[in-house]
């Protein structure tokens, strides 16, 4: 488990989970204690992240973090209709973002908990128009609080499978997020590192393999699986202030770690999704394929030999120009292609 690419043993072991919204196929067990994490910085969110809490069972405790006692007191309020075992409103700093609230704000309250679910009111407004990261925060919510009966179905998966330490949605890849395909690192492999080595933890990091961690920082997870993070007496000062950079600070590390940290304790992350939303997923994948596909198509041409160029890199020599023959034979006239062809061997068996 510590030894291998996290990457790796996802796709090996197909760690990929599709649970039912609409049916809980087991009751789950009344003494496990669960608990919800939810960090509120924008009031006209508060009502929207009400919505997805009730997914939560009604035996369980809700923590929510904000930044201001004005904040709270509209929290408090708004949150008073739900149904929870345990409803406790934390003030924490304006400084380190959703990342700070989880590990200062609800660090004391993580070990009194078997699982815990964590998310936050996302907004993503540095990409236009709005409804593209508006549609990355409904993938976040929907595949970790889509219905009451789906986190019944998480519990248990988490019962049944005690090696399963993380439960991530996996990473947007509709418009402008699919490309992060390839790019999952941004400008944040060398920041992870140096935090890993921190955490001393003992596992393989590779930039050439993407980490497995909730790219949008929505997940559910077993406190034991990420005791490392909690281990640090993390302070507001070892976060940037605001305004905070779209990429490459701490709050990016720490994003791309939750996986590694994982694996460090000898468990493994997951992707999990609803039924309903893997449908959404398949129809994403299914587009992007297609619109790499036709890129390549519309510069190489339409021929089998794609996939070997695509999967040699095309700086590299035999790829290129294999490229290059394609390209040149759509453009010139038959005649002329055969005069070049012979021109060519001629000479190429004149070096010889």
């Amino acid at each position: 488990m510590r030894t291998e690419n996290v990457a790796d043993i996802k796709k090996c072991l197909h760690l990929n989970y599709v649970l039912s919204e609409e049916h809980a196929y087991t009751p789950i067990n009344k003494d496990i204690r669960i608990a919800l994490f939810l960090h509120i910085y924008s009031m006209d969110l508060v009502d929207y992240c009400l919505d997805y809490a009730k997914s939560m069972p009604e035996n369980s405790d809700v923590y929510i973090t904000t930044d201001t006692e004005e904040k709270i007191e509209i929290i408090q309020d708004c949150f008073s209709k739900l149904k929870c075992k345990r409803l406790k409103v934390i003030l924490v700093e304006n400084r380190g973002r959703d990342v700070s609230a989880l590990l200062i704000g609800c660090k004391p309250y993580v070990n009194q908990y078997d699982y815990i679910c964590f998310a936050h009111d996302k907004k993503t407004i540095q990409i236009e128009p709005y409804s593209i990261g508006k549609s990355f925060s409904y993938k976040c919510f929907e595949n970790i609080l889509a219905s009451p009966q789906y986190v019944n179905n998480i519990v248990n998966k988490f019962e049944n499978e005690p090696r399963l330490g993380l439960l991530t949605p996996p990473p947007p890849n509709h418009s402008t997020f699919a490309s992060i395909f390839g790019l999952e690192w941004g400008s944040n492999y060398e920041n992870t590192y140096k935090l890993a080595n921190r955490l001393n933890l003992k596992v393989d990091i590779s930039k050439f393999k993407e980490p497995i961690s909730p790219l949008g920082t929505m997940f559910w997870f077993r406190p034991e699986a990420l005791t490392p993070l909690f281990d640090i007496d993390w302070k507001y000062e070892d976060f940037p202030e605001e305004p905070n950079a779209n990429d490459g600070t701490i709050l990016h590390a720490i994003e791309r770690l939750y996986g590694f940290v994982t694996q460090s304790k000898g468990f493994y992350p997951a992707w999990v999704m609803s039924d309903k939303f893997a449908r959404i997923e398949i129809t994403n994948l299914h587009f992007m394929l297609r619109e790499y596909s036709v890129a390549v198509y519309n510069t190489t041409g339409q021929h089998q030999s794609n996939y070997y160029i695509a999967n040699n890199n095309l700086m590299d020599g035999l790829s290129f120009k294999k490229m290059f023959k394609y390209k040149v034979k759509q453009h010139i006239p038959k005649p002329l292609w055969k005069l070049l062809r012979n021109i060519y061997r001629f000479f190429h068996k004149e070096r010889k």
